[in-house]
C-alpha cells in the first residue's frame, strides 16, 4: 500500500488542517471492510475523523446534517454489480446532494476491487480521489459507480446521482472492455494521476459517460476518457473515447487559452472574474428556468425540461420544444415519420407509421430488410420472403406463352401448399383462375 507520509505536506497546500480537520460521512453498503477500506484510510490519513453510516442512519439525515461533514464517500464495495446497494443513496438523492456544493469526482469504475488486487493505479486513483473531494472549504463528494452499470445498455440513467441532474451512461458490456486511459483535466490534489496510472487495469472502464453535452450536469468536466476511436467525446486535445471520469472542480484540458475547445461552454482566457466564464471554463450566473440542469446559456430548449438535449436534427432546438424535429417541412403533430426526414409522408399500408419509419411498410409479416415483394397489397398471402403469388407470377410479363405462365402458378401453388399457407382447395380455385384467364396469350 503507498504510503501516507505526505498527509501533513497535503493537508497543508490544500487548505486542510490536520488539527482541525473534521468528518467524513461514508455510505457502508458502498465500501469493502468497513473501517478498513482503502477510502476510509484514505480519508483518516488526511487527518478526517470518519462516520459510517448504515442505510437508516442515512435515510435520518438532513441535508444540512450532511453539509456538516468534510466530505461524502459513496465507494466501490469491490466491483458490485446490484443497484440495490446504494439504494439509500437514490431514495434521498435531493437530499444528500444538496449539501455538496464543493468537489465532486464520479468515477465509472471499481479502483476498490482493483486495489485489492494489487494495482498500485487503483490506490493512487482512491487517494487522490480523496483528497481532491476534501480539498476545498465546502462538502465534497468521492463517488464511484462500481461495477453497478457493468452490463447496462447505453441511455442508462444513474439513478443515485439524480440530485445532480442528468448522469446517463453505456456498461462495459456495450462498449467491451478499455484500459487505455487519458487525463484531460487538472487540479493540484490529482497531481499523482497519471494516464499510466489509470491504463492497464484489465477492464480500468465499467461505466462509460455518453456524448457531451447531454448525459452530465453542467458543471462537471470530463477528467478521464477511456481511448477508442468510436468513442462520443473529443477532448481538447483532440484525442478520442468516452468519458469515464467526470469531476467538478478540475481544469479541462486547454481551458484558458482563448479557443473554444470541445467540452468547454466558453473560454475567455479566465483573465477576469465574473465576466461570465469562469476558471472551468463553465457559463457563470447559471440560469436554469426549466430546471433540468442545463444552464438556459446553452440549453437548446431553455423554457422546456429537456436534460438530454436532444436535438435531432441538429438546428440548435431541442426535440422536446422543435415543431419539426426533422426538418422535412411537417409539423410533428401530423408527421408520420416525427424523426426521420419525409415530406411525402408516404404510408402503404395505412397504418399511420410513414414508409420510411414503418419496419413493415407493407403489413404483410415480412420485414422491409427480408421482403423481396415490398409493395404487397393488404390481405394478400406471401411467401417467407415477402411475396404473393400473384407477384411471382405476374400477368404482365414477358411470358413465352399461357402455358409458361399456368406452370408458373402451378410451381407457386405447390410451394405455398407445401408451406401450409394455403389449402388443395384454394389451390384448385387459383390454377382454375389461371388456366381462364389471357396471361401470356399472343
Amino acid at each position: 500500500m503507498r504510503s501516507f507520509g505526505f498527509t501533513l505536506v497535503l493537508s497543508s497546500f490544500f487548505g486542510i488542517s490536520s488539527a482541525h480537520a473534521g468528518t467524513v460521512g461514508v455510505l457502508a453498503d458502498t465500501v469493502f471492510n468497513g473501517m478498513g477500506s482503502p477510502e476510509v484510510l484514505a480519508a483518516e490519513a488526511l487527518g478526517h475523523t470518519v462516520e459510517i453510516l448504515t442505510a437508516a442512519q442515512w435515510a435520518a439525515k438532513s441535508t444540512a446534517d450532511f453539509a456538516a461533514y468534510d466530505a461524502i464517500i459513496l465507494g466501490d464495495p469491490n466491483c458490485v454489480v446490484d443497484t440495490s446497494v446504494v439504494a439509500a443513496a437514490e431514495a434521498n438523492a435531493s437530499v444528500w446532494a444538496a449539501a455538496v456544493a464543493g468537489n465532486i469526482i464520479v468515477i465509472g469504475s471499481d479502483p476498490t476491487y482493483h486495489q485489492q488486487g494489487g494495482t498500485a493505479g487503483a490506490q493512487t486513483l482512491i487517494e487522490d480521489g480523496v483528497a481532491f473531494a476534501l480539498s476545498g472549504e465546502k462538502t465534497g463528494a468521492y463517488i464511484t459507480l462500481s461495477c453497478y452499470y457493468h452490463a447496462s445498455p447505453s441511455g442508462t440513467l444513474v439513478g443515485f446521482l439524480s440530485g445532480f441532474g442528468s448522469f446517463v451512461v453505456a456498461g462495459a458490456g456495450v462498449t467491451t472492455a478499455l484500459d487505455d486511459v487519458h487525463i484531460v483535466a487538472s487540479h493540484p490534489a490529482l497531481g499523482a494521476l497519471t494516464d499510466a496510472t489509470l491504463s492497464n487495469w484489465h477492464d480500468s472502464v465499467h461505466s462509460n459517460f455518453e456524448a457531451w453535452p447531454q448525459v452530465w450536469p453542467s458543471g462537471f468536466e470530463v477528467l478521464a476518457i477511456a481511448r477508442h476511436s468510436s468513442g462520443p467525446y473529443t477532448s481538447g486535445d483532440g484525442t478520442q473515447g468516452y468519458p469515464y471520469i467526470l469531476a467538478r472542480g478540475v481544469v479541462p484540458l486547454l481551458c484558458g487559452n482563448g479557443d473554444l475547445d470541445p467540452g468547454e461552454e466558453c473560454d475567455d482566457g479566465n483573465n477576469t472574474p465574473g465576466d461570465g466564464c469562469n476558471e472551468s471554463c463553465n457559463l457563470e450566473g447559471c440560469v436554469d428556468a426549466d430546471g433540468d440542469g442545463v444552464c438556459g446559456e446553452v440549453d437548446n430548449c431553455p423554457d422546456v425540461g429537456n436534460s438530454d438535449q436532444a436535438d435531432n436534427d441538429e438546428d440548435g432546438i431541442g426535440d422536446a420544444c422543435d415543431p419539426d424535429d426533422d426538418n422535412d417541412g411537417v409539423l410533428d403533430p401530423s408527421d408520420n415519420c416525427q424523426f426521420i426526414v419525409n415530406p411525402d409522408q408516404k404510408d402503404f399500408d395505412n397504418d399511420g407509421a410513414g414508409d420510411v419509419c414503418d419496419d413493415d411498410a407493407d403489413n404483410d409479416g415480412v420485414v422491409n430488410p427480408a421482403d423481396q415483394c415490398p409493395a404487397t397489397p393488404a390481405g394478400v398471402v406471401v411467401d417467407q420472403v415477402g411475396c404473393s403469388i400473384d407477384q411471382l407470377c405476374p400477368c404482365k410479363s414477358n411470358w413465352k406463352n399461357h402455358g409458361g405462365y399456368v406452370s408458373c402458378v402451378a410451381h407457386a401453388t405447390d410451394d405455398f401448399v407445401e408451406a401450409g399457407l394455403i389449402t388443395e382447395q384454394e389451390k384448385g380455385a387459383i390454377m382454375s383462375k389461371a388456366g381462364k384467364s389471357s396471361c401470356g396469350k399472343k
